[in-house]
This record gives C-alpha cells, structure tokens and sequence, in this order.
C-alpha cells in the first residue's frame, strides 16, 4: 500500500491507523519503512492512538478530542500525563526512552 502510494511521488503521506491488525513483527516492519521514509526527506502525518508507535523522527503531534484540536505542539511538550490523561480518560505516566514515548497506567 505504501509502495503504491509512494509510485506517485506524494508532498505529504497520510498513514491512518497503519499498524492496525497486523502483529508485533509486521508492525515492527512498518515502522521500519516510516523511520526510513522520515530519514529521506518524506512527510508523514500519522494517525494514531498509540502514542507509543510515534517514531522519534516525527516532531511535532497534534492531539484531537471529538475532532477539534487540543494541543499541537513539538512531541516531548504534546505527549506528557496530561493532556493524555484527559483525553483518553484515565491517568496515565509518559516516560520517554531515545525519541519514543512510552504509555502506562498512572
């Protein structure tokens, strides 16, 4: 599917949910081609509501609530306790390790 798109030569990339139903390898695989499309110059808007999956090449996340923007800002200033707490309803702890947010009950 990216391939496809890709043969088009695109300004902007838009991944919806990627990662949905495939397995840890095949996601693992998927982020693989992402960080490699980043590395050479592409743009990419990711949709995602695992933070988790953001690689740590993507530096600016917009954050949605019933479709109207609650945040959009650099990625370590967006993704923190809160506004995530909040916007999925339950509290939650962002830890980061080398460019990627880490999601966990707080």
């Amino acid at each position: 599917m990216i391939a496809r798109a890709l043969v088009h030569d695109p300004q902007v990339l838009v991944l919806d949910e990627p990662s949905t139903a495939l397995d840890f390898s095949a996601s693992m695989g998927l982020t693989a081609v992402m960080r490699e499309l980043l590395a050479h110059g592409h743009t990419l808007v990711l949709v995602t509501h695992h933070p988790g999956e953001i690689p740590p090449e993507i530096d600016r996340v917009i954050l949605l609530e019933k479709g109207a923007v609650r945040v959009d800002a650099p990625k370590r200033k967006a993704l923190k306790n809160e506004p995530l707490s909040t916007l999925f309803g339950l509290p939650l702890r962002v830890t980061w390790s080398g460019g990627w947010c880490e999601v966990r009950p707080g």
